[in-house]
């Protein structure tokens, strides 16, 4: 027995030890392999890190993408960016004449419209130039909104922005729709202030940004932007500033001027305004008439005391017919404690967050605004009746998240002579 079992341990002893040795050579190879690949993976990780960092011989660099209410792509140096954005406003109304305005402008009808339906891409590129395209596709076929081109830290001058663009007249004609407190702008504010034209502006800012100027020359153009003239053109020019303004910028003071001299295209201008409503009839309207030149002018002004805020403006023409203006006065109330938000360069209103997203499974609604506004136009000349409307309008503004909205407004308008309508405005809008 003794002869099998010797031979029998002395295998087992040789066998387990072979096979330790054996496991612990796997063992060491398999840790040289993890340090190898850690050392591979940390020089792959640095590698990403130098590519990210650094830059080609144009200046060029990786793109970051992220989200900046709109999809943003932008160098780390921030000397190229993109930004791709847009709006879309549905907006439904709804109308009650009483006989006397049905007898003038006729019976109007209920309605709802896509009111905007915009895409937009805007950038920097190398560093100081910059540009905006912008087309509207609201109606069924593409408008040319903002399409320019610009440069900015020109020497003497600060920025400066060539093509089609908005003339710089009034607060609430330059604040963006997707930020003004009633769905469409005031009577005055649509009939006194020009729109887009293509023109060369430059503007800069002063005074640690207190204070802002903007001039241009401007020519009218369609909505194709193009035009033909033969002595068409007009000067057009905006200051403004904030003399007191808050540590935290929740309260401020801001006032402006602006004015325009004009030539008009062939000797002939018009001025008219719905009743704030977009789909509803011209209330007041001059028709065409002649006059060799017309100077436009305008003041504002408005303070925001955290949620609450008020602004005003009047405007006005004067023409070989004649003066004519008007004005408006408003206030709100951010009732979640909001407050308007300005961007510095232009001197506007700006987007504002609320405190709360809109989130029911967790309690939260957003943010509300209550807003009343008073605004009134006359546009009789001297030859020239285009008639008077008052209007009277108040206002709710739900703001779910920082690029969605739902509005309501209530308006009674008032033409003078011509009876009074009441209006019901609804719109749901999401701008990026």
């Amino acid at each position: 027995m003794a002869k099998y079992v010797l031979p029998g341990v002395c295998g087992a002893v040789f066998f387990g030890l072979f096979g330790a040795a054996a496991l612990a050579q796997d063992d060491s190879y398999e840790a040289q392999q993890g340090l190898r690949m850690g050392s591979r993976v940390e020089q792959l990780e640095k590698e990403v890190a130098e590519l990210k960092a650094s830059k080609s011989s144009d200046g060029n660099s990786m793109f970051n993408w992220n989200w900046d209410n709109g999809l943003t792509a932008k160098t780390a140096d921030g000397a190229f960016k993109v930004k791709i954005g847009g709006r879309l406003q549905y907006d439904f109304g709804t109308i009650s004449q009483n006989d006397e305005n049905k007898s003038a402008f006729g019976d109007i009808l209920n309605g709802s419209e896509v009111r905007r339906a915009r895409i937009a891409i805007d950038g920097t590129i190398y560093t100081d130039a910059f540009f905006k395209l912008e087309l509207d596709f609201a109606g069924g076929s593409a408008k040319l909104k903002d399409a320019w081109l610009g440069y900015k830290n020109v020497p003497l001058i600060g920025n400066l922005r060539l093509g089609h663009q908005k003339e710089p007249m009034g607060l609430d004609q330059l604040t963006s729709d997707n930020y003004v407190a009633f769905i469409e702008i005031p009577m005055a504010v649509n009939a006194f202030t020009p729109d887009r034209n293509l023109g060369l502006m430059a503007y800069d800012t002063a005074l640690n940004k207190r204070m802002r100027w903007q001039a241009g020359v401007f020519r009218d153009v369609d909505d194709n932007g193009t035009g033909q003239h033969d002595d068409g053109y007009a000067l057009t020019a905006r200051i403004t500033g904030r003399p007191l303004i808050s540590e935290d910028k929740s309260k401020y003071l801001h006032l402006g001027a602006s004015a325009s001299y004009r030539k008009p295209n062939n000797g002939m201008y018009s001025i008219s305004t719905t009743p704030e409503w977009h789909m509803a009839p011209k209330f007041a309207s001059t028709g065409t008439f002649a006059t060799e030149s017309v100077n436009l002018y305008g003041v504002e002004v408005a303070a925001v005391l955290g949620p609450f805020d008020v602004q005003g403006e009047y405007l006005g023409a004067h023409t070989d017919e004649g003066n004519m203006g008007g004005w408006y006065a408003q206030a709100g109330w951010w009732i979640t404690g909001e407050h308007q938000n300005y961007d510095e360069s232009m001197g506007v209103f700006g987007r504002v967050k609320p405190r709360n997203n809109f989130n029911p499974a967790k309690g939260t609604w957003g943010g509300w605004m209550i807003n009343a506004r008073y605004s009134t136009i006359d546009l009789n000349g001297d030859a020239v009746k285009g008639g008077k409307v008052n209007d009277v309008s108040l206002g709710l503004n739900w703001q779910l998240n920082p690029n969605m909205r739902i509005m309501f407004d209530g308006i009674h308008s008032m033409p003078q002579d011509k009876g009074s309508a009441d209006i019901f405005l609804m719109r749901m809008q999401v701008d990026f």
